[in-house]
């Protein structure tokens, strides 16, 4: 009896070691997942702004920001937006395009635009910062970051 008893704590340990390194394994999956994915969302904001001629017109409610000029689009928008199925960072031109998959969440918008000093002559920006907050969750491990840049325009 106090042989089976034994038998049945460490097996009962064993099991729960192998499934709390499972836990931590799959939490770092998914903020390897994360790191990646927004540091892509990232480069590709930069890119944009870098793009650009220097005209950056901030939006009300520091969800998007205007771009003009940039190599072979006319006008683009960078937005961001958290709510429900419209749930996507994106470039708007011609047409919209998400710069996250489907298997990562914006979890939060505030202040995804924050317009640096404007210039005295022009009203416009030369400066920007770009924040949020995105999730992902693998084999029902949930995790969140948070992320931000600041993008100074050259002359």
């Amino acid at each position: 009896m106090v042989v089976v008893s034994s038998v049945g704590i460490i097996m009962m340990v064993a099991v729960g070691a192998v499934f709390q390194t499972m836990r931590v394994q799959n939490k770092n999956l998914a903020l390897s997942k994360l790191s990646e994915h927004g540091g892509w969302i990232l480069s590709e904001l930069k890119r944009n702004v870098f793009n650009s001629t220097g005209k950056l017109a901030c939006y009300g409610g520091n969800l998007s920001i205007g771009l003009t000029n940039i190599s072979d689009i006319k006008n683009t928008v960078l937005s961001c937006s958290d709510m429900g199925g419209d749930n996507q960072i994106a470039s708007e031109s011609a047409m919209v395009r998400k710069l996250n998959t489907d298997d990562v969440s914006i979890l939060d918008c505030t202040n995804f635009v924050v317009c640096g000093e404007t210039d005295p002559v022009t009203g416009l920006s030369r400066a920007v910062t770009f924040n949020f907050n995105i999730g992902t969750s693998v084999s029902g491990v949930g995790v969140s970051k948070s992320f931000t840049t600041t993008v100074t325009l050259r002359n």
